[in-house]
């Protein structure tokens, strides 16, 4: 099991913001319906374990994605942040 627990570390030590942009496009290009918070996308869209390092870089792609108008971002009546896949006009 500390093989396992070892390569997950490797692999998420070397994700990228570059990686984490190319896995949420390519979600998103899949799932044009998809919506979820930043814990929901981190743990359902990227199966990416907890991790307050990994949570700070995907909000940051996030906002880039919201920027770039690929996401809507929406604030909850609780407080949380709701990250929504934005479709083209046509």
């Amino acid at each position: 099991m500390g093989e396992t627990e070892t390569s997950v570390a490797i692999h998420v030590d070397a994700m990228s913001d570059a990686v984490l942009r190319a896995a949420l496009l390519s979600h998103i290009e899949r799932n044009p319906g998809a919506s979820d918070t930043l814990e929901g996308i981190q743990r359902y869209w990227l199966m990416l374990p907890a991790s307050g390092e990994i949570a700070r870089s995907l909000e940051e792609v996030l906002l880039e994605l919201v920027e770039t108008r690929h996401m809507r971002r929406t604030a909850l009546p609780d407080g949380g942040v709701l990250y929504t896949v934005r479709h083209p006009k046509p």
